[in-house]
């Protein structure tokens, strides 16, 4: 298999920085951090051990890699078929987000993945909203190979 695109490898970052660091939940406008869920019996934003952490995201961009073949993926209509490349954490982890973390030998559960949060993968973009209403942000832009991370 080919290397994953840069959007995909970008996007698996993202998600691989964000569930295994801190973040913070917004559901519905009540706020809270991830290190307060843990303390409610909520695991999110727990460690993994670096060679985790490795195969959830080699795991990720591989998956990414297969939202961008070439019937939805289209360079010069980077909006053409976006819906089909949206990666969505409601009420419990995307399931490319669970298969990925099963091959890196892990589960993840509700309180692992940050509530309300959409990221759509486009030619040349990463766009994420993380929690209830948030304004998306580009997270990744191949321009000129510049990155912008958040998260």
């Amino acid at each position: 298999m080919a290397e994953p695109r840069p959007e995909a490898v970008a996007a698996a970052r993202w998600w691989t920085d964000t569930i295994t660091g801190t973040f913070t939940h917004d559901v519905g406008g009540a706020a809270y951090s991830a290190s307060y869920s843990r303390a409610l019996g909520d695991p999110g934003g727990r460690e993994w051990a670096p060679e985790q952490r490795d195969a959830f995201q080699k795991a990720l961009a591989a998956r990414f890699e297969l939202l961008c073949d070439g019937t939805r993926w289209t360079p010069d209509d980077p909006d053409a078929d976006r819906h089909k490349r949206i990666v969505m954490c409601d009420y419990g982890p995307d399931d490319r987000l669970v298969e990925a973390a099963r091959a890196a030998g892990l589960e993840l559960e509700v309180g692992d993945v940050p509530s309300k949060t959409w990221m759509r993968i486009n030619p040349g973009t990463v766009i994420v909203s993380q929690g209830y209403g948030a304004t998306p942000v580009v997270i990744w832009s191949g321009v000129e190979d510049e990155e912008i991370h958040s998260g």
